[in-house]
């Protein structure tokens, strides 16, 4: 939510600065991961992330379907 036009580079980027955050403060010395799960982590991360914000497409109403306003 801090990123403003969150496209998949930036969500990426913003995903490893936190974890490597993590790693710089030792929170995650005693977790057993290896780099190589941390880097399934970041992309796992990113995946579902880009995947709940991107934009979904207008679609032109039907013609004569009435849509309800939210």
């Amino acid at each position: 939510r801090t990123l403003k036009d969150p496209t998949s580079e930036r969500i990426q980027a913003m995903v490893e600065h936190i974890v490597q955050g993590k790693i710089e403060m030792g929170q995650l010395s005693e977790s057993g991961l290896t780099l190589t799960d941390l880097k399934i982590v970041v992309e796992e991360f990113t995946r579902v992330l880009v995947s709940i914000h991107h934009a979904r497409i207008e679609y032109p109403p039907e013609p004569g379907v009435i849509r309800a306003v939210s």
